[in-house]
């Protein structure tokens, strides 16, 4: 489950307007559109309460937007509800990179579990390896993820 961030502010304020606003829109709307709005809202990392609380509708969200692998230098938005430093922070672990490395595990791409490590720079030493939490079980995964790290264990 994914917390919003609130400020006490007026924008903060306008803001959730506009999202239970968009919220009723989105629930009105057709298909097609309503997806278009749900595509527009995770680019501003905001999302309905059932993404949040499910982590693959979460991962298939941002995946779809392109808000999976998000520069750490560029701000995905100035809303005071931005979850993208709180969702996919760069250089420590957050319940949606364990979930979803622990999910590419499973699913064995392990492509892609090198590229979103790198990426996120997660797992540099054996210290923050540990507070992932991996299931590193399966030989290969295991050996990937230590031999990754070359001689900062």
């Amino acid at each position: 489950n994914v917390d919003v961030v609130r400020n006490d502010d007026a924008s903060a304020e306008s803001t959730l307007r506009a999202i239970a606003e968009s919220t009723v829109a989105v629930h009105d709307a057709s298909p097609f559109v309503r997806e278009i709005l749900l595509d527009q809202l995770a680019l501003r990392y905001i999302f309905l309460p059932i993404e949040t609380e499910h982590f693959s509708l979460l991962m298939q969200r941002l995946a779809k937007t392109g808000q999976l692998f998000h520069p750490p230098d560029e701000p995905a938005t100035d809303s005071p509800l931005c979850l993208s430093k709180r969702l996919l922070p760069h250089g420590r672990p957050s319940s949606f990179h364990k979930a979803f490395l622990s999910y590419i595990i499973e699913q064995r791409f392990y492509n892609v579990l090198l590229a979103y490590m790198d990426f996120y720079s997660l797992g540099a030493d054996l210290s923050h390896l540990k507070t992932l939490q991996l299931p590193l079980q399966e030989c290969y995964a295991s050996l990937l993820v230590l031999g990754r790290m070359g001689d900062r264990m």
